[in-house]
């Protein structure tokens, strides 16, 4: 175990304690999975979540949700008077319910999965060297809501603000939100995408008659699922859409909207999701992949989803609207088409312009792209990271 004492000095030993932070369910969350995948390989990994992420070789202790009023209370109160300082040392409520049975240990790193979980790794630290891997861009997560707006917002800015200058590393998916953080922040994060793990896979033939299209991830009307929907009433007739959703706590109406709409339609479906670790082998037998994203909040405008790495792992085209971190992928491997717009018109022209052959061609672009748009080499970026906050 490395010992701060005398880091100046000191040649790491290849085991490092390491503490991994999130508040969801890690057997689900793709890309906390990752890293812990990853990690458990050469370290000792001990994970705080909602659920286990299912290895044996991890320990795990459970976030549990606690009722607890005059918490609540006290929280409420912080946040309405911006009492923000206050505020971080006690929330999230379950998370610092957890602080001295979690101080009892010692750790190397601790990796804070999205901003909500950095004021408590601060908490627990010790001599641990603390990563926030912020994900997307905090401050701007859920902007659409003006509830959110109104009551979090400056909460959250507080937070990257105090804590992001005192990580020894920070983490994002992509350039554009690490350059916003830097403009807004003065700290740089690395970058580490949403890649999925690269999968030893080939393309399907496409068929004369039968181009299938598929859409998979949460049922949150954020993501106007409902217009890749209608795009179907404006394709021609070779094509089909198949939607595996997964409805999402609070947004079930959302969910049943969307079975009711394409019960509509014949060639819409909506069929039962696969665990996570089956996706991309599951969606190899269609021949697009399809994500219309609106962009109605900064995090959306830069989106660079798990979903668009597997259809790249999956090997199929990819069908998107002009999210400029996607189009740059999509350019640069050329393996996919692009609407001029967001609208359901927009892309459906643009399909409706394809080819068999030319589904094919960008199949086998995907399929040249796949090793390179892969995990493993932001795996190799995670260890540089620990590498070298270890030794400073």
């Amino acid at each position: 175990m490395f010992r701060s004492k005398s880091r100046s000095n000191y040649v790491p030993e290849n085991i490092m304690k390491i503490l991994i932070i999130a508040l969801s369910d890690l057997g689900r969350d793709p890309r906390v999975h990752r890293q812990i995948s990853h990690l458990r390989r050469k370290h000792e990994v001990t994970c705080i979540g909602l659920q286990p992420a299912g290895f044996d070789n991890v320990r795990f202790r459970q976030v549990r949700t606690i009722t607890d009023p005059v918490r609540k209370i006290r929280a409420a109160t912080a946040l309405a008077l911006h009492r923000y300082h206050s505020l971080s040392q006690q929330i999230p409520i379950a998370l610092h319910r957890m602080e001295a049975e979690i101080s009892e240990e010692e750790y190397d790193v601790i990796i804070a999965n999205d901003i909500e979980t950095i004021s408590f790794a601060f908490k627990i630290k010790g001599n641990a060297k603390v990563i926030l891997d912020a994900h997307e861009y905090a401050p701007s997560e859920f902007e659409d809501s003006l509830k959110w707006t109104v009551l979090n917002k400056r909460y959250t800015e507080y937070l990257c603000s105090e804590f992001l200058p005192r990580c020894d590393a920070v983490i994002t998916v992509c350039e554009g939100i690490a350059d916003l953080y830097q403009r807004k922040f003065q700290v740089k994060p690395a970058v580490i995408t949403n890649a999925s793990p690269y999968l030893d896979l080939k393309p399907n033939p496409v068929a004369e008659s039968r181009i299938r299209i598929v859409h998979h991830g949460g049922a949150h009307p954020s993501r106007k699922i409902e217009e890749m929907i209608r795009m179907m009433d404006l394709v021609d007739q070779r094509f089909t859409l198949d939607l595996m959703l997964v409805p999402i706590a609070g947004y079930q109406s959302y969910y049943n909207e969307l079975h009711d709409m394409a019960k509509d339609r014949k060639n819409v479906t909506v069929r039962a999701p696969v665990p996570m670790t089956e996706i991309v082998r599951e969606i190899n037998q269609y021949d697009i992949g399809i994500y219309l994203l609106e962009q109605n909040n900064i995090n959306n405008k830069y989106s660079l989803p798990n979903k668009f790495f597997e259809f790249v792992q999956a090997r199929l085209a990819v069908a998107i609207g002009p999210s400029p971190e996607m189009v740059r992928l999509v350019r640069e491997f050329g393996f996919g088409v692009i609407g001029q717009d967001f609208s359901a018109e927009s892309l459906a022209d643009r399909l409706n312009q394809l080819t068999p052959q030319e589904v094919w061609e960008l199949k086998m672009a995907s399929n040249a792209a796949a090793s390179i748009l892969s995990s493993e080499a932001n795996m190799t970026i995670l260890d540089s990271i620990l590498e070298e906050i270890i030794q400073q």
